[in-house]
């Protein structure tokens, strides 16, 4: 299964002093979402507020590795390389209904 939530262009990137990029990101907002599986089958998921924005599920989020799409497997210390390109380096807060993230 394929999940994406594109917000738009991306703006507000730095280059850091060893040659790196900061890039804020929304990695989600509260809503429904509309999902579609590979037999066609469709559903929707309510993510309210109350749990996108709950201090322990943003905790979770601290330093957490970044990946393109959803690798097949959990990222692992011995499969991160191969998968990681990048790693969230500021608490996620809220914007309105969406979770943001640098």
């Amino acid at each position: 299964m394929h999940r994406t939530d594109f917000a738009g262009p991306v703006r507000g990137v730095e280059r850091t002093p060893q040659g790196g990029v900061r890039v804020p990101a929304v990695l989600t907002r509260a809503g429904v979402f509309t999902y579609q599986d590979e037999d066609g089958k469709v559903w929707s998921e309510l993510r309210p507020p109350e749990e996108v924005f709950a201090a322990d599920s943003l905790a979770t989020l601290r330093d957490a590795t970044v990946t393109e799409l959803h690798p097949p497997d959990p990222v692992t210390k011995e499969n991160w390389d191969a998968v990681s390109i990048g790693h969230l380096s500021a608490p996620a807060r809220q914007e309105g209904d969406r979770l943001v993230v640098t």
